[in-house]
């Protein structure tokens, strides 16, 4: 008999790459499809790499240990790692000894879940890290029949599993109905959404809105705001805008606002609309980035600072109240991991709870 190996389908929120909550535990790096052919299979050794998106950062001290599952059935572990063989490869782990048989039915596949336990911050992870787990089957690696003598000590394929980063906290951004979705001139909550703090707390900064304008020679946007919900006022912020058929808002909170850990805000944004008549619509959308910011968006915070101190020091200016600067991403916030009030600010695309890229309102 043979034996293969190869990344199973990537599953949204599973084994997708997602913000992951340092400190958590039982988290699911990877899933990797066994297939036997010719015979019934048991997997007896398998080593899991730990892998580093960056050769420079050490990301050893970010995970404690790693398990093995057939579906919900705890099959192995947990085993703790030891350092790797270099470059990316920053600790390995060698599995053993399993609780409970993992067979593979012979000319058929089955999944092996790749879960782990992360450190906190606190205790050795770092907030920006960028990790994946891989399985290579040609080196401590063990597969032997079930009902013959066959033992195998390779397999073909690779399992690379999606990269995830390790932030101290996150938030769970969720479009909340409106007030209205009848369009009219003056003021208008064009989008109403819930930001929650998840494994800690979070600073809110910067915040862009895309608004499909049905008619874009007459109807036009003003008085850009930001406000939670409730409030009797809005925000001090920066603002910017640009397009006709298309608006794209970007909106800088002059002072972070923090959302503390379990709890959630609800912001409305406003502004005034003008030149609107029948069958006109706004439709707008909250955009997260498309390319995952894994570290600090530059250097780290003095003990007493905040999101709101770091005014055009960055080389890549994501931060401040420039809003030029602060347009090249579209949603900024921080874990507050750093030594101060607040941490670098980080962004992500934020796909936790909803896809912000295509979930929006309609007036």
């Amino acid at each position: 008999g043979s034996l293969s190996i190869a990344s199973s389908p990537t599953e949204l929120d599973i084994t997708d790459s997602r913000i992951v909550g340092a400190g958590t535990t039982g988290v699911t790096l990877g899933k990797v499809k066994f297939t036997a052919t010719g015979e019934e299979l048991k997997l007896t050794k398998v080593r899991i790499n730990l892998i580093s998106a960056n050769a420079s950062a050490d990301v050893l001290d970010d995970v404690s240990s790693v398990s093995l599952y057939d579906g919900a059935t705890l099959v192995a572990g947990p085993v703790s790692f030891v350092v790797g063989t270099g470059g990316t490869n920053d600790g390995v782990a060698d599995v053993n000894a399993f609780l409970t048989d993992f067979v593979i039915p012979k000319d058929a596949t089955k999944n092996l879940t790749i879960k782990a336990n992360l450190n906190a911050i606190a205790t050795g992870a770092d907030s920006g890290d960028e990790i994946s787990v891989s399985i290579d089957p040609t080196l401590n690696f063990e597969a032997r029949g079930t009902s013959g003598n066959t033992l195998l000590t390779s397999a073909t394929g690779t399992a690379v599993g999606n990269a995830v980063v390790l932030r101290k906290s996150q938030p769970k951004v969720e479009i909340v109905a409106l007030p209205t979705t009848t369009l009219g001139n003056g003021t208008q909550v064009l989008q109403r959404f819930k930001v929650t703090a998840v494994d800690g707390d979070v600073a809110l900064k910067h915040v862009t809105f895309s608004v499909a304008n049905s008619d874009g020679v007459n109807v036009s946007l003003t008085n850009l705001a930001l406000r939670e919900v409730g409030a009797g006022s809005s925000y001090t912020i920066t603002s910017a805008q640009a397009g006709t058929t298309t608006i794209v808002v970007d909106i800088t909170l002059n002072s972070e606002v923090q959302i503390s850990a379990g709890t959630s805000k609800n912001f409305d944004f406003r502004a005034d609309v003008v030149g609107a008549g029948a069958g006109d619509s706004l439709a707008t959308r909250i955009l997260g980035d498309s390319t995952a910011v894994t570290g600090e968006l530059g250097a780290a915070l003095a003990a007493a600072q905040t999101i709101d101190d770091l005014d055009n020091v960055f080389t890549y200016g994501p931060v401040g109240n420039n809003s030029s600067d602060d347009a090249a991403f579209n949603f900024i916030w921080s874990d507050m991991s750093g030594s101060g009030t607040g941490n670098p600010t980080h962004n992500d695309t934020i796909a936790v709870g909803v896809n912000t890229d295509e979930a929006g309102s309609s007036n």
